[in-house]
């Protein structure tokens, strides 16, 4: 059986690398998540905190994994933008370094 208050506390932490944007702490916190359930998934019996506790922890979870692909969405429009105007930013910096070197 899984610690309530261990689950609780992962719920926390997805929670709030969420809502930091820190994807470093919630890497770690999803290592440690998925430690934590492989043992569970072969055990159906859970007494009523633990299940309380889980079903905390899924909607911690669902709502993290949610937040983390609409910003690798973001990011893949932000990356497709500057591949867009590649151009146009090279032209930019080869201008702006001809300038310096002229001053």
């Amino acid at each position: 059986m899984a610690d309530p208050r261990h689950m609780l506390a992962l719920a926390r932490r997805l929670r709030e690398g969420s809502l930091a944007r820190d994807w470093d702490a919630l890497a770690h916190t999803s290592r440690e998540l998925a430690a934590l359930l492989a043992p569970l998934a072969a055990d159906q019996v859970r007494a009523p905190a633990e299940r309380l506790a889980l079903r905390e922890l899924q909607q911690a979870h669902q709502q993290a994994h949610a937040l983390c692909n609409t910003a690798a969405e973001q990011l893949q429009r932000a990356l497709e933008e500057l591949r867009a105007h590649k151009d146009g930013w090279m032209a930019y910096a080869a201008h702006g370094e001809m300038n310096e070197s002229t001053t």
